[in-house]
C-alpha cells in the first residue's frame, strides 16, 4: 500500500489513507506517474530550478481544462499528456511543487503543522514507532487534517520517500528534500 511508508530507522509506518473515494487532482496524478519510477534518481529532483515557461504553460493548460467542465468533474477533466508532452523531469517537478504551494489551504493546516512541530522538539526526531505512530495520530485525525488534504500527502510521501531512497543517485535526501518543500 502506498501509504504504508517505513519511516526512521525502525522501520515503523504511518497509518492507512483515507479511502480512495477521494479523488487526486489530474495535474497530482500525472506528475507522480511521470516521475515514478523512472525519473526519481535524476539529479537534484525537486530542487534544480526548471523552464518557468514551460512550467506556466502546462499549469495553465491544466487550469484550462479543468475549468471547461463542471466542479463536480473537476479531478477527471481531459488534461495534458506529461509522458508525451513534457522531456523535461524538473519541470513536471517543478509543477507539482507549484501545485502544493498555490493550493488556497496547506496540505498540512496551521494547527496539524504546530503540533507536529511540538512533536519534534519532544521525540527529536529520533524516529521510533512511539514518535511515528504520534505524528500518525496527527495527519490522520480528519478534524485536523481534511480528508482532501490526507489523500494528497498519502500519495506525496511515498513519492518523497522513494526520492530519499535514491540519494546517492540524486543528491535529494530527506533534509534536502525537506529544504525543497517546506512552505517559505
Amino acid at each position: 500500500a502506498p501509504w504504508s511508508v517505513p519511516v526512521g530507522r525502525h522501520g515503523a509506518t504511518m497509518a492507512a489513507p483515507p479511502p480512495p473515494a477521494v479523488p487526486l487532482p489530474a495535474l497530482v496524478t500525472q506528475c507522480i506517474e511521470y516521475l515514478s519510477p523512472e525519473h526519481l534518481s535524476e539529479g537534484g529532483l525537486f530542487r534544480r530550478s526548471a523552464n518557468a515557461t514551460e512550467m506556466r504553460g502546462l499549469k495553465k493548460r491544466f487550469d484550462d481544462a479543468a475549468l471547461t467542465h463542471t466542479k463536480s468533474n473537476l479531478y477527471t477533466v481531459p488534461a495534458p499528456k506529461l509522458k508525451q508532452e513534457c522531456k523535461d523531469v524538473h519541470v513536471v517537478a517543478g509543477l507539482l511543487k507549484l501545485y502544493f504551494r498555490e493550493l488556497p489551504e496547506p496540505v498540512v493546516p496551521t494547527d496539524a503543522a504546530r503540533r507536529l512541530r511540538a512533536l519534534e522538539s519532544v521525540d527529536a526526531g529520533n524516529g521510533d514507532r512511539a514518535h511515528v505512530a504520534r505524528v500518525a495520530a496527527i495527519v490522520d485525525n480528519a478534524a485536523l487534517v481534511p480528508p482532501k488534504s490526507r489523500r494528497l500527502l498519502a500519495v506525496l510521501f511515498p513519492l518523497l520517500h522513494d526520492v530519499s531512497k535514491l540519494a546517492s543517485e540524486n543528491r535529494m535526501n530527506a533534509t534536502n528534500l525537506a529544504v525543497c518543500w517546506t512552505p517559505s
